[in-house]
């Protein structure tokens, strides 16, 4: 259920830049994402502390958007990107 809801909150980010590119890129790169998370950790990991943990950092994100807070976004997404980046690199190399 939660990935559920993540990837309507993603889908929605996508569609509300009206950047037909960026969602296309956002939905493809979410695939992979969920693809490999699901293939790599074990299932104990996706909890309801994960999904907390996530629903915080999203509202941050939708707080500075809300907020019209470009550069906080873009530095938001930014963070998140070599979060994701770093946690895919160390399950490609073990």
């Amino acid at each position: 259920r939660w990935v559920k809801i993540d990837e309507r909150f993603h889908n929605h980010v996508a569609d509300s830049c009206g950047n037909r590119w960026i969602a296309n890129l956002m939905s493809c790169t979410r695939l992979i994402v969920y693809a490999f998370y699901f293939h790599k950790v074990h299932p104990e990991q996706i909890n309801a502390t994960l999904a907390m943990e996530t629903l915080k950092s999203h509202r941050q994100f939708v707080e500075l958007i809300a907020a019209k807070n470009v550069d906080g976004a873009a530095e938001w997404s930014r963070q998140r990107v070599q979060m994701l980046r770093e946690y895919m690199l160390k399950f490609a190399t073990d």
